[in-house]
């Protein structure tokens, strides 16, 4: 018979995220809410100017995550510089549950909302904390120390990150201009609410999630599924259905350039209430990961948060989702060369991922020939006068 401490184990092994080594490296700062001493971190862009109005992106951990952690993982004072905004590390509080007669330690966990129920018992994860209101008095806290952009405030967020990312769609999307929920549902006590404003809502998911499924279990070892949210597709019903978008969506099967083991299949609803929009990015055979770099993947998540939310900001750096028409780049990955047609004489300005003017030229109507030795390798974007626009991974043989 396995001993509970053993139990303990494995659960811990299940519902702990992204355990890890701690390194701080980031000075934590602190806010009191509640009579809690809360703390984050926050990256400022290396070159901004001072008085001038930054978006502010919120980025939450999952179960058991330290910011110190994940800031260490996923760089973000790089994508802070390359962007041009703030991005802020929230920290969950800890949480202790007590199962089978044994106190055990979730770690850091929001309170998104989640119940579960294991056998006779039922929990509600950290309910008593109000995680909404300490991100909402962060929010003001920042705005009292930085120039903050009013209209572009987002909230993004990985696994149970990315399910607290839902419950502040559903309750304060009236504040905040779009919200990206990777690997994270929307809980079930929440399904039946109904959210304060129409909201910009990008959900991503792996079809072959182990830890949280695709269709709202979590996977826990000897205990089995534990439903903790409603499935993905009904996830996309909730908002295209709040958000009164167009229930037939534009579907965007993305190029399948790197052997990955998985298609990304991008599914955009539009036409919503006050120019919502919904889109769903499907990862045919992704796991419960953070999926960066594009020269290992087809898509980088940051790079899609940022264009997602550059839909609305198109006067921020980087490019938002416009069109693919009027316009055929090949090779693709290309190397010294590009052969590019358009239907009549255009402008063709290239720009890097994060929405540098690299080079441009003109462009005669039919074949033209261009030659890329110049640029490094990396991801590209061709764009037209038009607004013609298509993604070109170039791999450099000079480097």
């Amino acid at each position: 018979m396995i001993q509970p401490i053993v139990k303990r184990s494995l659960l811990a092994l299940a519902l702990t995220i992204l355990f890890g080594s701690v390194a701080a490296q980031t000075p934590r700062q602190s806010i009191t809410w509640d009579n809690v001493q809360r703390e984050y971190l926050v990256h400022v862009p290396t070159q901004h100017t001072e008085g001038t109005p930054l978006p502010l992106l919120f980025f939450m951990h999952g179960l058991g995550g330290d910011i110190s952690r994940y800031d260490s993982w996923y760089d973000l004072q790089t994508a802070a510089d390359q962007y041009g905004w703030i991005i802020v590390l929230p920290q969950a509080l800890p949480y202790t549950i007590d199962y089978m007669g044994y106190p055990f330690d979730l770690g850091s966990t929001w309170n998104a909302g989640i119940e579960v129920t294991i056998g006779e018992l039922h929990y509600a994860l950290n309910s008593k904390v109000d995680d909404a209101g300490f991100l909402m008095a962060l929010i003001d806290t920042l705005d009292s120390q930085y120039t903050i952009d009013h209209d572009s405030i987002f909230f993004s967020g990985i696994s149970m990150g990315g399910f607290m990312t839902h419950r502040m769609a559903i309750e304060h999307g009236d504040r905040i201009a779009g919200f990206g929920a990777i690997s994270g549902l929307i809980a079930l006590p929440l399904a039946d609410r109904n959210p304060v404003n129409p909201v910009n809502m990008l959900h991503i998911h792996g079809t072959d999630d182990e830890v949280i499924s695709y269709y709202g279990y979590l996977n826990v070892p000897l205990l089995g599924e534990i439903k903790m949210g409603i499935s993905v597709d009904s996830v996309i019903d909730y908002w295209v259905s709040h958000d009164h978008c167009n229930p037939t969506p534009t579907i965007d099967s993305m190029p399948d350039r790197i052997d990955d083991g998985m298609r990304f299949v991008r599914y955009s609803y539009d036409e919503g209430e006050q120019n919502s929009h919904v889109q769903f990015l499907k990862v045919i055979g992704g796991q419960h990961e953070w999926y960066v770099d594009e020269m290992q993947y087809d898509v980088d998540y940051m790079v899609e948060l940022h264009e997602f939310f550059c839909r609305r900001q198109p006067h921020y750096s980087g490019i938002d989702g416009l069109p693919i028409s009027n316009l055929n780049v090949y090779p693709n990955p290309a190397t010294d060369r590009v052969n590019i047609t358009v239907h009549q004489p255009s402008e063709l300005y290239i720009y890097n991922i994060q929405g540098k003017l690299i080079s441009s030229y003109h462009l005669e109507a039919g074949n033209n020939t261009i030659d890329i030795t110049s640029l490094h390798s990396g991801l590209y974007l061709f764009r037209t006068n038009d607004d013609t626009i298509q993604k070109i991974n170039i791999i450099s043989n000079h480097e």
